[in-house]
């Protein structure tokens, strides 16, 4: 029987899953807020609580609808009254198949978030592959290190420890550094057979 890999450290694991949730939010909605359309400072927020529950809906984007800062605070958290709340309502339902996806919400909803959901989680996560060969990038050797920057990146990819595809080749990314500019820097590394095979290689 096989060992299982050993999760790095929870906080590490939660920090980095919920990072990649906002990120398909706003996605999903556009990279603009779904009350006022603005682009500027938004950010991924749960339609139902999961500050103070650890459940597994804090990680689903049927889950999560993206606001702009001023949205977020001052219409959401600070005040938000019945007008406020049916117009996130109508939009979650409207333009995040919500009602379609309700069910399965609440499933997660009322199923609390273990390690071993985690550990699920973590490997969709990990084990996922962006193709970035169409994506603008400097690529960089320096002695047996490979680092990738993506210069232009339209999809705002965020894969710390997920893999890569490019040119022909399926690569780990071992170390992820956002640098001032706000591009992403990977240190990247050829992957295993076994992670190839887990990728669909």
């Amino acid at each position: 029987m096989s060992k299982k890999a050993k999760l790095p450290a929870l906080k590490l694991v939660k920090k980095t899953l919920y990072a990649d949730w906002a990120i398909r939010v706003k996605r999903a909605d556009g990279w603009r807020c779904a009350m006022c359309g603005d682009t500027d400072r938004i950010a991924g927020h749960h339609w139902f609580v999961c500050d103070k529950q650890a459940h597994t809906a804090r990680y689903l984007v049927a889950n999560g609808i993206t606001l702009c800062f001023a949205c977020h605070l001052r219409k959401v958290h600070l005040r938000a009254d019945y007008v406020t709340v049916k117009a996130l309502y109508n939009y979650m339902m409207r333009d995040r198949n919500f009602g379609e996806n309700r069910g399965d919400v609440m499933d997660m909803v009322n199923t609390d978030l273990t390690t071993a959901m985690l550990r699920g989680l973590w490997n969709d996560f990990r084990y996922r592959t962006y193709d970035i060969r169409l994506v603008k990038k400097t690529v960089r050797e320096t002695g047996s290190k490979t680092f990738v920057v993506l210069t232009d990146n339209p999809n705002r990819m965020f894969i710390p420890y997920g893999h890569i595809q490019l040119n022909t080749g399926t690569y780990e990314v071992t170390v992820a550094t956002k640098l001032p500019c706000g591009d992403w820097r990977y240190t990247i590394k050829p992957a295993t057979p076994k992670e190839k095979k887990q990728n669909g290689d």
